[in-house]
């Protein structure tokens, strides 16, 4: 049952947390923000470059021990915020392994082969400098959609390299006309008003069927093993059930583990005890994926 702090939080974050989707899209940028002073160090993170881009590594990795590459949401609209260090801290204290997460080019600064681009030589760098160690593929929203188009677009034999994948509260597909599911009362972060633009200015000139802009037309085979985490009151779950449908027909590898009664994302960004609970249970078991 959702806890009454995590109501009352969600009813809060619905009347007063910004929109920067909605500013991303009116003035056609993308939305980013530095970690402060403060969370670098609290935080551990340090920030090292890929392609001229930020990379934030979230405590230390060493060369044969675990670590979580991380893909970050935000609709394809908005980078790494203030918000997202704090969320990503939380889930690499969680797990206990570090965590890499790039700060990847979007549209209008490039297209979606673009950005799955930079996400494959990024993720090949990291395999370069650390290649005895154990991977997870995740990533949040628009990260669950990449951490589905990066390992796709891996070779099968990099795919071995990888423990597991955990595409959370994801973005599979594009191709419909509508939102295919309805808005509830507990989704606080994702506006209805934003999804047509988030949709077109990713999908561009691109087929909404092409896998990389629709993941669930990818190959859904050969896979390393498949977590999918979503919520029933998520605008995108239907998105996770479509999956979990197809990884089934493919005979591809894979749980789904749904939260009833909450909205988007809500592990990640409600550091309420239900979202800690929910994080918890993430983190748990990204451990036991990489037998920990």
């Amino acid at each position: 049952m959702v806890g009454l702090i995590h109501r009352t939080s969600v009813a809060l974050a619905k009347k007063f947390l910004p929109d920067p989707m909605a500013l991303g899209l009116k003035e056609n940028i993308v939305i980013r923000q530095k970690p402060t002073d403060g969370q670098r160090k609290k935080h551990n993170i340090t920030v090292e470059a890929f392609q001229d881009r930020p990379v934030f590594v979230f405590d230390q990795p060493k060369n044969g021990e675990p670590l979580l590459y991380f893909c970050h949401g935000g609709g394809f609209i908005t980078g790494m915020l203030k918000e997202y260090y704090d969320a990503v801290a939380r889930l690499q204290k969680k797990i206990g392994i570090p965590v890499i997460c790039a700060d990847y080019p979007m549209p209008p600064e490039t297209d979606a082969q673009g950005l799955l681009d930079f996400n494959l030589a990024c993720f090949r760098n990291v395999r370069e400098n650390y290649p005895d160690s154990p991977i997870i593929i995740s990533g949040d929203s628009a990260g669950g959609h990449m951490t589905m188009t990066l390992t796709q677009a891996l070779s099968k034999k990099e795919r071995k390299a990888v423990s597991a994948i955990f595409p959370l509260f994801a973005v599979a597909d594009m191709s419909r006309e509508d939102d295919g599911q309805p808005y509830h009362k507990e989704e606080a972060l994702l506006k209805k008003k934003n999804m047509p633009g988030v949709r077109d200015r990713f999908i561009g000139t691109f087929d909404k069927k092409d896998p990389i802009i629709s993941p669930l037309y990818g190959e859904l085979t050969d896979l390393p093993p498949v977590h999918i985490y979503s919520a029933d009151k998520d605008p995108l779950y239907q998105d996770s059930l479509d999956l979990e449908a197809a990884f089934k027909a493919n005979g591809q590898a894979h749980t789904h583990h749904i939260f009833q009664g909450y909205g988007h994302d809500f592990i990640l960004f409600f550091p309420t005890p239900d979202g800690a609970r929910g994080l918890a249970k993430l983190a748990s078991h990204m451990r036991e994926s990489l037998d920990l």
